[in-house]
């Protein structure tokens, strides 16, 4: 049933009437509900590559519209920390500048592969302190709550919060162009305040989904991991260093791991994720067998 409808999917992002001969489909999220469902089309306009964002349903049209207020709005707010890719709405459809440069996901990568595993931590670290240094305010969290998990609030301390909720400014969105850090993907970015650890928290999460291999590899007496997030089959290891920018709040990871399923159902209709649940009692490992 699933493949089927992936497949359904995949023929009509190729009908001609969406993309056009000329033009790559580069990205779909298919599994997302029918108001959030895009996809980006790679194309030539005068010999040079743009880039498109398409809403791929009737109704997801005007989540569209809104990605594009979202980016001025995010710029301003990120004014001096990271640079905004803002693109120029067109219709049902987000035309952007096509961009060369690396993402921060893809150094940190590219250094722990290479073994410096020092300068993978460092920026790491100096991505912590970008997001630590937007402007903040110190509340509970309601709306943000409300949104994403629907439950009760009386419990829930005063945490620090970034004053616009940006939740994909993450490492994999984050392009390195020399001093700059360009912010692309404005998709999930919210006019409320939202923590700022669970922001940090995504990334780490994100990061050691797509390295895992690398993070493994790269695990040593200098550089230890642990097995803190757990899979159906599997155990997710972060570097110990990375740790402490998860634990730095009065939040555990267990209620930051909620919201992130509640995130998810919000997009998806569904809880399904890769992880499945904070490990209870994490160990620290120095080295794996090949």
């Amino acid at each position: 049933m699933i493949t089927r409808k992936i497949n359904t999917v995949k023929r009509k992002l190729h009908d001609k009437r969406i993309a056009p001969a000329n033009s790559t489909v580069i990205g779909d999220n298919f599994w997302r509900l029918e108001e959030f469902h895009t996809y980006t089309i790679l194309t030539k306009e005068h010999g040079k590559k743009v880039i498109y964002k398409c809403a791929a349903t009737e109704k997801s049209k005007p989540f569209i519209k809104s990605i594009a207020k979202k980016e001025k709005l995010n710029a301003e707010y990120l004014k001096g920390r990271f640079d905004v890719l803002c693109g120029l709405l067109e219709k049902d459809q987000i035309k952007y500048e096509y961009l060369t440069y690396p993402s921060l996901k893809d150094e940190i990568i590219f250094y722990m592969r290479q073994g410096c595993y020092n300068r993978a931590n460092d920026l790491v670290e100096k991505y912590v302190d970008k997001i630590r240094s937007l402007k903040t305010i110190k509340t509970t969290p309601t709306e943000f709550i409300k949104k994403f998990v629907s439950s009760a609030v009386t419990h829930l301390p005063k945490v620090d919060c970034l004053a616009r909720g940006l939740l994909d400014l993450t490492p994999d969105n984050i392009l390195i162009d020399g001093d700059r850090w360009i912010a692309l993907d404005n998709e999930w970015s919210f006019d409320f305040p939202m923590p700022v650890m669970f922001v940090i928290f995504r990334a780490i999460q994100t990061l050691a989904v797509v390295s895992q291999s690398d993070i493994r590899k790269s695990a040593s007496k200098a550089n230890p991991v642990i097995g803190i997030l757990a899979g159906r089959l599997r155990t997710y290891y972060i570097p110990v260093l990375w740790m402490k920018h998860v634990t730095y709040y009065d939040v555990n990871l267990c209620r930051t791991f909620k919201w992130e399923q509640g995130f998810q159902q919000y997009v998806t209709g569904s809880t399904h994720m890769k992880i499945s649940r904070v490990r209870k009692n994490p160990w620290i490992r120095t080295r794996f067998l090949l």
